[in-house]
């Protein structure tokens, strides 16, 4: 997709199968999920996998949908031709301006941010259409780099999720930033516990992975309202269709060769904990900025 890659079936599988387990593990039924982002496949079949009855996949690229067909069905389990599996060459978004369907999952993972059209579905807008399409305890899943992107766009995307959604927390796995969020309180389903520890896709990553995809959780609800507080007092502005904020700032780190993954989790580490004061917090400057 304008040059960049979209997955592969090496160092990523790993990753993109726990960007679908950690909102999953959060889900109460499992009926209708909806996949914004087809890339290999992976997290579609997770999705299938899990025993979700109903399936949408959002995809403009229909040359992505053509590989994932003929270059990684060996991970995506051929999920474009199972049952109750539909795919869309259609934008995430206008898929859901488009329909009246409840979904109990929608999970996004898009190209990076610095794509043109990419706030799309990063704004609080979107997120607010999300909300109003999911079920009551549905989970929604939004992927946030943390690689070329600084410590104020990633507590921006995150206070923007939070100023849709009453319950957000954000997680850390393979590497990349996952953001959970739905209208009801996050709480894991044993159900969905015990798909995934008798799956045979999950079995075949080995002992622990599943330990270690529960453990990835980086900051809890309370956190990211720390997190969000502290965003405002920085003076950090939520991501909306009319400032485009994220789509504007986050091409300017794309070229520095700045450890910006590990400088984003030493700043959200400081909201793990409650701080002495939000506004000691709230003060820090964005590292490498």
């Amino acid at each position: 997709t304008n040059g960049k890659f979209q997955g592969n079936d090496a160092w990523e599988v790993e990753a993109q199968v726990g960007f679908a387990l950690i909102p999953i593990l959060h889900t109460h039924q499992y009926r209708d999920a909806l996949v914004v982002g087809l890339g290999t496949g992976q997290t579609a079949n997770v999705v299938h996998q899990m025993g979700f009855a109903k399936i949408d996949i959002a995809e403009v690229s229909p040359g992505i949908a053509a590989a994932a067909r003929n270059y990684f069905d060996h991970i995506n389990g051929n999920v474009l031709e199972q049952d109750g599996v539909a795919l869309h060459f259609d934008d995430g978004r206008h898929l859901l301006q488009r329909t009246s369907k409840r979904y109990d999952l929608i999970t996004v993972e898009i190209s990076a941010m610095w794509f043109n059209g990419s706030t799309n579905l990063y704004s609080a807008e979107f997120f607010a259409l999300a909300a109003e399409r999911l079920n009551a305890n549905g989970v929604f899943q939004q992927w946030l780099q943390l690689h070329h992107i600084s410590d104020i766009e990633v507590s921006s995307v995150i206070a923007s999720v939070r100023s849709v959604f009453a319950h957000v927390e954000f997680w850390i796995f393979g590497g990349q930033g996952v953001v959970i969020a739905s209208k009801s309180p996050l709480q894991r389903s044993p159900e969905m516990l015990r798909r995934a520890a008798e799956s045979a896709m999950i079995e075949n990553f080995g002992d622990g992975f599943l330990k270690s995809v529960g453990n990835a959780r980086f900051l809890d609800e309370s956190a990211v309202d720390r997190l969000s507080r502290a965003t405002a007092a920085r003076g950090v502005v939520i991501n909306n269709d009319s400032n485009r904020y994220i789509e504007f700032w986050s091409p300017r780190y794309n070229l520095t060769g700045i450890n910006y993954p590990k400088l984003n989790r030493e700043y959200l580490t400081r909201f793990a904990a409650p701080p002495d004061t939000e506004t000691k917090s709230g003060s820090i400057r964005a590292s490498g900025t």
